[in-house]
């Protein structure tokens, strides 16, 4: 009676022990491992990119893909970079630059449509 009460606590915390790894890491690619991380640990703990932030990797990606994109009937996708000065009038120092980088799919009959655009 004694062994077969030890098997079955063994084998409960056994059961436990892998539902808790499946629901933490492997469930949903491991989403509840982040919030728990996200709700208990300091903000400066980890990373967070402001709202759809991304890499110098990824922008030369999508230009390359762009560059190469060829649509139905001829159409292609064309980057357009503008650069937009900030100044102010009470302060002769103050200078920002803000660049704009646009993805525009251009059709054979001249029309222009905005695909993507980024700002930095």
């Amino acid at each position: 009676l004694f062994i077969t009460a030890v098997v079955y606590v063994v084998l409960i915390a056994l059961s436990c022990l892998i539902l808790y790894h499946y629901i933490m890491k492997i469930h949903k690619n491991g989403r509840m491992m982040d919030l728990h991380y996200r709700l208990t640990r300091d903000s400066d703990a980890f990373f967070l990119p402001y709202d759809l932030e991304i890499s110098t990797r990824q922008m030369r990606y999508i230009t390359r893909k762009a560059e190469r994109w060829r649509g139905e009937n001829g159409s292609r996708r064309k980057i357009g970079v503008c650069d937009f000065v900030l100044t102010d009038e009470n302060d002769s120092d103050f200078k920002e630059v803000i660049t704009h980088m646009g993805i525009y799919t251009l059709s054979m009959d001249g029309t222009r449509e905005l695909h993507r655009h980024f700002i930095r």
